[in-house]
């Protein structure tokens, strides 16, 4: 049975994945460097926009290392339309960096300009700061301090299009 490491961002947090049907072997904190979280396309599941990453000098992206079979990748991929996989590197809490994969949305799926832009809804808000709260778990964090879940969105020539901050409190998660 292979094992990966499967950096997530945004929605795939431990219960998504387990309503999924799948079962993390091993789960760690994970910074990604020199990137940042955008919001674009519409999901109808989600009712508003959701999240991919893009490389952005001085920026870091926050998230959780799963180590996963092969076949849970598979499983994932069928709900993960319109993202396509890419190895990227991902900084642990010891300051070790490991190669792990991860789903970036297709410029296709990217709006073309700030009129067709949709705000992620607050349920697909509530699930990314469940699994910065997870995070914080791991790390053994101060879990009573808010959430600031920067809202970005480029177009298609990688200008932005969409900047807006969202705190969400902590008693919210």
């Amino acid at each position: 049975m292979s094992v990966l490491n499967y950096f997530a961002y945004g929605s795939n947090n431990l219960q998504q994945l387990k309503d999924r049907n799948i079962y993390p072997i091993n789960i760690q904190s994970g910074t990604l460097c020199d990137w940042t979280r955008i919001f674009g396309s519409f999901s109808k599941k989600w009712n508003g926009s959701v999240s991919s990453i893009y490389k952005c000098n001085n920026s870091k992206v926050y998230g959780i290392v799963y180590s996963i079979t092969y076949h849970d990748i598979k499983k994932l991929m069928k709900y993960e339309k319109g993202y396509k996989l890419e190895i990227i590197n991902v900084v642990l809490e010891n300051q070790t960096t490991i190669c792990a994969i991860t789903f970036i949305m297709d410029n296709y799926r990217l709006f073309d300009n700030i009129d067709n832009f949709i705000k992620p809804s607050k349920e697909y808000i509530l699930a990314i700061c469940k699994l910065l709260y997870e995070r914080r778990c791991l790390l053994n964090k101060n879990l009573l301090k808010d959430y600031i879940i920067d809202i970005k969105s480029i177009d298609c020539n990688k200008t932005i299009i969409y900047n807006e901050c969202v705190i969400i409190k902590h008693n919210e998660i």
